[in-house]
């Protein structure tokens, strides 16, 4: 059964390019690797990991486009990711590959914004009071402002 799962495999691949995995991309001839292409490989992997999809990166390295001098594709993959939730930073190792088998190692490094939908009064509410729909609603906050009794 494995032998065939393999086949089919390889069979689907003939005569077209491997597919993308997730955490990785493509990039065509010529075509830099940009800050925002870098930010989705990691939101990507955040999400993956069970943040919230929500998240915005923030991506302070590199500080500009990685020019791509490349005469053929080139496959860009998140190969490491460090997380620290608390301080809201990352740390990534991304691995640029050419079909030839040259590769590249780019360091990678910024800020998640991990935000959760608390509820909220919309308005000051008296003891004993019944609430309805209209009475709250629903915000985004960074979990590091939550105290440790807030309902999510």
């Amino acid at each position: 059964m494995r032998r065939l799962v393999l086949l089919a495999t390889l069979l689907a691949n003939l005569g077209g390019p491997t597919p993308v995995m997730a955490g990785e991309t493509v990039l065509a001839p010529g075509q830099p690797l940009t800050r925002a292409a870098v930010a989705a490989l990691v939101q990507t992997e955040l999400v993956a990991r069970g943040v919230e999809p929500e998240v915005t990166v923030d991506v302070a390295m590199p500080a500009a486009a990685v020019p791509n001098r490349a005469a053929t594709p080139m496959r860009v993959a998140l190969t490491d990711l460090r997380y620290d939730r608390g301080a809201g930073r990352y740390e990534a190792r991304l691995q640029a590959s050419l079909d030839t088998g040259e590769t590249s190692v780019i360091d990678s490094f910024g800020r998640v914004q991990e935000l959760v939908e608390i509820v909220v009064p919309a308005r000051p509410i008296g003891r004993g009071e019944t609430i309805g729909p209209d009475d709250v609603s629903v915000v985004r906050v960074a979990p590091g402002s939550l105290r440790g009794d807030t309902l999510r």
